[in-house]
């Protein structure tokens, strides 16, 4: 259940909670722009076992152990993703969601699929 997450500029926040059994953290991963063009960026990758995928910013939340993949206005995010059922497929469109616990992926204006079996 390890990765890697790739960016530019990574924020790490602590979130307090009631008992320090409780508390949990965020991520933000931000990649900046490349300086190649008019809104040119170098997106975000993240790499698992079960998903891989390039964004413009990737969050993650520990206490939902959840990843979000985000495109900016005008742009898309691509994720490769293989199911608990073994089918695999890559997927581009503007968010995503995975829930790591689950292996769970969910999408928000999807653009592109394509099928991996």
């Amino acid at each position: 259940n390890t990765g890697s997450l790739g960016c530019e500029n990574l924020s790490i926040s602590k979130i307090p909670g009631a008992t320090d059994d409780s508390q949990s953290f965020s991520l933000v991963a931000e990649c900046n722009d490349t300086g190649l063009g008019s809104g040119t960026r170098s997106p975000c990758r993240l790499e698992s076992k079960l998903l891989s995928g390039d964004a413009d910013k990737i969050t993650y939340d520990h206490s939902k152990h959840q990843f979000l993949l985000k495109a900016e206005e005008g742009r898309q995010a691509t994720v490769s993703h293989r199911s608990n059922k073994g089918q695999s497929g890559t997927f581009v469109g503007r968010q995503f969601a995975y829930y790591v616990d689950s292996n769970e992926l969910n999408a928000n204006q999807i653009t592109g699929v394509q099928s991996n079996e």
